[in-house]
C-alpha cells in the first residue's frame, strides 16, 4: 500500500484524512474499562463515612447511658459529710451511711513507735559483736541479727531486708548519727521491744506506741472509744473517720446527709450527653 495505516493521504473522494491518535483511544478504552472501580471507590467512601458515623454515634449513646446508670444508680442516695473542724477531722461515706448529726471528740492519735540509738561518729562505724532483736507486740516473729563485724548502715539494711513490718533509717542530727526503728503501722498492737544486749546502740523509745482515742456523742472519758489507725471505718456504718489531730475540750459536730451537689453534677452530666447525641443525630439528616 502506498499509503501506511497511521499516515493515510488526504487526496481521493471519501478519504480519511489526518493521522489516527492510537493513545487517545486506547486511553479512552482504559478509562472505560475502568468506571466499575471508580464507582466502588466513590461506594467506599460513603461506607466508610457510614462506618465512622455508626462508630461516633455508638459512642455517645455509651456515654448517654454510663450517666443516666450513674444517675439512677447511685446519683438519688449519695451522701456526704461536712466536719465543723476539718483541721481535726474529717470524713467520707458510703453507701450505706444514714443521715444525721454526730458529735465527736478526738482525745488522743494513734501513734507509730520510733526508737533510737545512741549517737555515733559515722554512719559506717563498727558495732560490738552481738544479736540485735526487734520483738513486735503482736506476737509475730522476732527478728535476730548478727550483728559481728556490721556496720551501723549494714544493721540498717539488714532491718530493712528481713521485715516489712519496720523501717530503719540513718538520722545525722549535726554531730552524729543514730538508727531508728519505725512500725510501718500506728497502734499499741503494732509495737514492738528491742533487745540490743552487748551490741551497744542503746536503742531508747522515742514514739511510743499508741491509739486513738475519741468519744461519739458522749463527752465521758470512759466512753472513749480506741483503735489502733486514725483511719476509722468500724464506728458508723457507712463512714469512714479520718483523725487529722487532737483536741479533748472541742467537740467537732459531723453531719451526714444526702449530697445534692452529687446529684446535680450527675443531672447536668446526663443532660449535657443527651443533648450531644442529639445534636450529632440531626446534623446526619441536614
Amino acid at each position: 500500500m502506498a499509503d501506511s495505516i497511521g499516515a493515510m493521504g488526504s487526496s481521493g473522494s471519501g478519504g480519511i484524512t489526518g493521522q489516527l491518535d492510537v493513545q487517545w483511544i486506547v486511553e479512552q478504552i482504559i478509562y472505560a474499562k475502568q468506571q466499575p472501580i471508580r464507582n466502588m471507590e466513590v461506594d467506599q467512601f460513603w461506607y466508610n463515612a457510614k462506618i465512622e458515623a455508626l462508630q461516633e454515634m455508638n459512642t455517645k449513646v455509651s456515654s448517654l447511658e454510663s450517666s443516666l446508670y450513674s444517675m439512677n444508680k447511685s446519683g438519688f442516695d449519695d451522701m456526704s459529710a461536712t466536719s465543723s473542724d476539718e483541721t481535726i477531722l474529717t470524713a467520707s461515706v458510703g453507701s450505706t451511711a444514714s443521715a444525721g448529726d454526730y458529735y465527736i471528740i478526738v482525745r488522743d492519735l494513734a501513734e507509730a513507735q520510733s526508737d533510737q540509738s545512741t549517737g555515733y561518729s559515722s554512719a559506717d562505724e563498727v558495732l560490738s559483736a552481738g544479736t540485735f532483736s526487734i520483738d513486735p507486740t503482736d506476737g509475730s516473729s522476732d527478728i535476730d541479727i548478727s550483728t559481728s563485724g556490721m556496720t551501723l548502715t549494714e544493721l540498717k539494711d539488714e532491718i530493712n531486708s528481713s521485715t516489712s513490718a519496720f523501717n530503719a533509717t540513718i538520722i545525722y542530727d549535726g554531730t552524729d548519727y543514730h538508727l531508728q526503728v519505725t512500725a510501718d503501722e500506728t497502734g499499741v498492737e503494732n509495737g514492738f521491744t528491742i533487745d540490743d544486749t552487748g551490741v551497744g546502740t542503746a536503742m531508747s523509745t522515742k514514739i511510743a506506741a499508741n491509739d486513738a482515742e475519741l468519744n461519739i456523742n458522749t463527752t465521758d472519758a470512759s466512753d472513749a472509744i480506741s483503735r489502733a489507725s486514725n483511719s476509722i471505718d468500724d464506728i458508723i456504718e457507712g463512714v469512714t473517720l479520718n483523725l487529722n489531730d487532737e483536741d479533748t475540750g472541742k467537740t467537732i459536730k459531723l453531719s451526714v446527709d444526702n449530697d445534692t451537689s452529687g446529684l446535680r453534677e450527675k443531672i447536668d452530666t446526663f443532660i449535657e450527653t443527651f443533648n450531644d447525641l442529639s445534636t450529632f443525630l440531626n446534623s446526619q439528616f441536614e
